[in-house]
């Protein structure tokens, strides 16, 4: 009886000690920031006198700057701006454009901000320039990890070896070159400045065009050209998911949409018509047209009429391939339920027929697709689509009930089994209108951030503190960017969480 006492003593300090903790304050000193925005700063110290909560004031203090604080290395002289992931020194396309995103509303009144965020187009057109297929790139010329891979290219109708000094990893994700038009589009749409049009991202431009042309062929339509398949990959190692099967990956049949070999994990693809690269393609390129229209009514290239010509054509080929595309989405990306006859989006196709059915944490996903403007938040088949990805229908969803409270997220091939991803969680709020559910998914982030003050690449669901990648800046600002987006349009769940 009395060891039972003393237990429940112990118990009782522990929950005591843990309960009076406060999450750490883990900013750099301004002294140790990579990059600073007085602007982003002002704000952040505005804000957060607002929190009642001392906890979501610190874990949005740490996490929102993340990436200024910590992953930019601008070069003002050389108009050049390169963005770690955080424990990575490389720059992957996709991750740099979503790290900088969330502070785009600032750029129009802070001209450093601004600065620097061109020079990352500027960055990413070179990096489109280099290759069109690659994902991730080295700051300086350097030896990959990975340059050992088997992926070729082919150049003047023969293959050849395709990685260089200049690459960090050459995974084809469809979605990495279309991150880069969608952050040149929020970009203008943010401060109206168009200067970052010039022949160089012109050119860009047409090769992730002409990439999107050539990914549309079927394996059978590319084996049977003189060149073959268009792209090709293979890596040696024990992750099956880190290669391609005889590099090209599974059989695919040609039906207007855009093959993508790896997923925005970096995965590979099971099928690789992925759904919502696809959608996201297709939002991204709508929008892409609309901003060089309005760059041909009132901009014109001096003494070069040849370049207006040129995206001219782009704007109709962009429009054209949205448009084919989006019907493709619908007539090959759109199954019904047998159980209760519900149409939903698939993740992946084959177009024989096929579908795998899961959403990745990571973005583009399906849960995504109104973030991206692709379908209205009370699109049937995306209401029917979200329901099915927060079901056992989806092999990644993860669920417990701990003391009372269903604590649930989205797994990843890319990690272990049982570990959820807060940019999952992060994209449900912002894709909800639904109090309890971003509510409920506050309440698991904060709670996945107490120990280190920060968001992570994922974390195990029975314990916080077991996670993957404790410095990911692209959850940690992303996490800012939806704390302000509920401050704008929830902010009574902020305000007066306790």
């Amino acid at each position: 009886m009395r060891v039972e006492f003393v237990k429940s003593i112990k118990i009782l300090l522990i929950v005591i000690i843990i309960s009076s903790q406060n999450t750490i304050q883990n900013r750099p000193d301004p002294n140790k920031r990579k990059f600073r925005s007085y602007e982003v700063d002002k704000y952040i110290e505005e804000l957060k006198t607002q929190f009642k909560n001392p906890d979501l004031a610190i874990i949005y203090e740490n996490c929102f700057p993340n990436t200024l604080d910590t992953t930019v290395e601008y070069d003002e002289k050389s108009d050049d701006t390169f963005i770690i992931t955080g424990d990575i020194e490389a720059m992957w396309l996709r991750d740099s454009s979503f790290q900088i995103f969330p502070y785009l509303s600032f750029a129009a009144k802070d001209n450093h901000l601004k600065n620097m965020m061109l020079s990352l187009i500027n960055r990413h057109t070179k990096s489109i320039l280099i290759d069109p297929y690659a994902n991730a790139f080295n700051k300086e010329e350097a030896d990959s990890p990975w340059k050992k891979d088997s992926t070729f290219k082919i150049v003047d109708g023969k293959r050849v070896f395709a990685m260089n000094r200049k690459i960090w990893e050459r995974k084809y994700e469809l979605d990495s070159p279309i991150s880069t038009l969608f952050f040149a589009y929020n970009f203008y749409k943010n401060t109206n400045d168009l200067s970052f049009i010039n022949p160089d991202w012109i050119n860009a431009l047409e090769k992730i065009v002409d990439l999107a042309k050539k990914q549309m062929k079927g394996t059978d339509e590319e084996y049977e050209s003189k060149t073959g398949p268009e792209y090709f990959f293979q890596r040696e190692g024990s992750e099956p998911f880190d290669s391609l099967h005889q590099g090209v990956g599974n059989p695919v049949n040609s039906c207007k949409l855009v093959k993508t070999a790896f997923r925005n994990s970096d995965d590979s693809a099971l099928f690789a018509y992925n759904i919502p690269e696809n959608a996201f393609m297709v939002s991204t390129f709508e929008k892409v047209a609309d901003m060089l229209e309005n760059f041909l009514k009132s901009h014109k290239f001096k003494n070069n009429g040849l370049y207006n010509i040129k995206l001219k054509s782009l704007k109709n080929e962009i429009l054209d391939i949205s448009q084919v595309v989006k019907e493709a989405i619908y007539n090959h990306g759109v199954f019904v339920d047998q159980n209760n006859q519900e149409k939903f989006f698939a993740y992946e196709v084959d177009c024989y027929g096929n579908f795998y059915f899961m959403d990745d944490p990571g973005y583009p996903s399906l849960i995504s697709l109104p973030f991206f403007d692709f379908v209205k938040k009370d699109n049937q088949i995306y209401i029917n689509t979200r329901k099915r990805i927060l079901s056992n229908k989806n092999p990644f969803y993860f669920s417990i009930n701990s003391n009372g409270r269903l604590i649930e997220g989205l797994g990843s091939s890319h990690t272990e089994r049982l570990f959820i991803w807060p940019l999952f969680n992060i994209m449900r709020i912002l894709t909800s209108d639904d109090d309890t559910e971003i509510g409920n998914n506050l309440n698991l982030l904060m709670n996945s951030a107490k120990s280190t003050g920060f968001m992570h690449e994922s974390f195990y669901i029975k314990d916080y503190d077991t996670f993957t990648r404790k410095w990911f800046a692209w959850a940690n600002s992303f996490f800012g960017y939806m704390i302000n987006d509920l401050i704008n349009r929830k902010s009574h769940l902020i305000i007066k969480l306790k």
